[in-house]
């Protein structure tokens, strides 16, 4: 599931999020949700640096923290983690909520 970035939502962990284009170029960049609140996101991203894909210093694989989701445009939610609710109506509002 596709979630827009929202100044109430928090972004549960284990969802793909996405940066806007000019985040690192004509691209765009995505990274894996580690944590999150209302204030700040803690990502795990590789190649975030100068691009070169070394994998090595700036390009190495890494937490990075937002502050205020600066950059984030939004978020996919893996299946798997929306289903860990038994019911639909549970489902729902777990995403209402922001709480998976």
């Amino acid at each position: 599931m596709k979630i827009k970035n929202n100044p109430t939502a928090v972004i549960p962990r284990g969802s793909i999020v996405m940066f806007k284009k000019e985040f690192s170029g004509k691209y765009g960049h995505v990274g894996i949700s580690d944590e999150s609140d209302l204030m700040d996101a803690t990502i795990i991203e590789q190649n975030a640096g100068t691009g070169t894909g070394t994998g090595t210093g700036k390009n190495a694989i890494r937490l990075n923290t937002y502050e205020g989701y600066k950059d984030i445009v939004g978020w996919f939610v893996p299946y798997k983690i929306l289903n860990k609710s038994r019911t639909l109506e549970e489902r729902q509002l777990a995403i209402m909520n922001r709480k998976l």
